[in-house]
């Protein structure tokens, strides 16, 4: 199907950059708006708050991404972005103990998020089909007889410190990117129609990040390092390299009021995690940047996939329709792999309607794994008592999967499919994996095990080389 018309994609997050690729390649016209004004290269902005945190981009959303922007891959990596085989390079410290390393099958890009946005968002702006308006700002959207037919805009004046007067943009296509703050529920309400079921389930984390020098005198076998945490020691840790030969750091405290507000309590917080890993690869290295927080971690899935009645010709992508607890590093996967999805819809239905109802659905299923991974890992930090029985049992299995996935090889290759989203859904559930779960733990490493020597011509091994990965 060719759409023709035009279509708006409300943010300038990777969720609307991503959508704005796909629907390049559908519609005459594609505008995308953004309150902001975007930075002249990978800098911080307003608009994503979390940027300045650790962010993993796992192989589905990798897939996603190149098959978008061909070749965007290798152009991350010359910018400095990481290549990290996991488990080979990770030292990982479950609540079972230390995984074992060994040839695995799954590789993630690790580097800031504001190279990531920078690198996409330059490709749209070269590609030459879509105008950016940023320092635009979204004060409504228009639906007449039960189709959205457009957006209500206003610019930002020159200096800056106010708006001007607001202006009709017409659309065949309206596809909100507008994030965790999306106004459309409050949409559906104004208009008439029922508004969607909200579940939220929050472990109530909050955590801090530090960026520091990776120091020239470390000499280690990892790339990285990530400490969960336990009922014991509610601290969790991760260390990830980023461009520029620096390490990214982030230490989440469950259950915590603040998080550590200076570099002299963000060290102390790493020397009390369960493992002085951490700590001790940071006594050596010079922090570059003050310590930032961030606490809003909690799962929100509100369920516009479910409802019977919905404007047509709009579209939910990205945080708008859910967002997840960020300690996972799903976001970016979901988003990119939704916009695959709006570009296949786009190519197979019959009708512009027909492809916006398809995506609506598909958007819920690729949803899906990642919510039950996110869930099924902050359950444990709720009462069981306040769970039905589903839960509980849930909660159960998934804190006995990630102990037992220390020590058993098929379980580790099952939780990081899960993590990946490169598996089948059920690949948690897999017969193997529930008979090693109902066996239980036998004991995880106590320390980490080497790197395993790897043979050659295994994904990942040359800068060029591309990782083996399922979208």
């Amino acid at each position: 199907m060719v759409a023709g018309g035009r279509a708006v994609v409300l943010g300038g997050g990777i969720a609307g950059l991503c959508a704005a690729q796909a629907l390049m390649r559908r519609f005459d016209d594609v505008v995308l708006v953004e309150r902001d004004r975007f930075p002249d290269g990978p800098k911080w902005r307003r608009g994503v708050p979390h940027s300045g945190h650790a962010h993993n981009l796992f192989q589905s959303g990798l897939a996603a991404l190149e098959r978008l922007f061909p070749g965007i891959e290798d152009e991350l990596v010359a910018h400095g972005i990481r290549r990290v085989r996991m488990p080979d390079d990770v030292l990982l410290l479950t609540p079972g103990g230390w995984m074992r390393r060994f040839e695995g099958r799954h590789v993630m890009l690790t580097g800031s998020r504001e190279l990531l946005d920078w690198v996409v968002r330059t490709r749209i702006e070269t590609g030459g089909r879509a105008r950016i308006r940023d320092g635009c700002e979204v004060t409504g959207v228009r639906v007449d007889a039960g189709e959205v037919t457009g957006v209500e805009v206003r610019e930002r004046n020159a200096n800056g410190d106010g708006w001007g007067e607001p202006a009709q943009l017409a659309a065949d296509l309206v596809v909100d990117a507008t994030g965790r703050h999306s106004r459309a529920a409050e949409w559906l309400r104004r208009w008439g129609y029922g508004v969607p079921q909200e579940t939220v389930i929050d472990s109530r984390t909050v955590y801090a990040t530090c960026v520091f020098k990776r120091p020239d005198t470390h000499d280690a076998d990892w790339e990285s390092v990530l400490i969960q945490a336990t009922t014991d020691a509610p601290q969790a840790g991760i260390l990830i390299p980023l461009e520029g030969d620096r390490w990214l750091v982030s230490l989440a405290l469950v259950g915590a009021d603040r998080a550590p507000a200076g570099v002299k309590e963000f060290r102390e917080v790493a020397e009390r995690m369960r493992s002085p890993i951490i700590a001790e690869a940071l006594e050596k290295a010079e922090p570059l940047t003050p310590v930032s927080a961030y606490g809003v971690t909690e799962n929100r899935w509100r369920r516009f996939d479910a409802l019977d009645d919905f404007p047509r010709r709009l579209v939910l992508v990205g945080d708008s329709a859910g967002y997840l607890n960020p300690s996972y590093s799903q976001g970016v996967s979901v988003a990119a792999r939704t916009a695959v999805a709006l570009d296949r819809a786009l190519a197979e239905a019959p009708t512009l309607d027909a492809a916006v109802t398809a995506l609506r659905e598909e958007a819920g299923r690729i949803f899906q794994p990642a919510w039950k991974l996110s869930v099924g890992s902050d359950l444990r930090w709720l009462p069981a008592v306040r769970l039905p029985l589903r839960g509980r049992i849930l909660q159960w299995y998934m804190q006995r999967l990630v102990e037992v996935a220390a020590h058993h090889r098929r379980t580790a290759l099952a939780l990081l499919d899960a993590l990946h989203m490169t598996g089948a859904d059920t690949a948690l559930f897999h017969p193997a994996v529930v008979l090693a779960v109902l066996r239980g733990a036998r004991g995880g490493d106590v320390f980490p095990t080497p790197k395993p020597v790897r043979r050659p011509g295994k994904p990942g091994d040359q800068p060029g080389d591309q990782a083996r990965r399922t979208t």
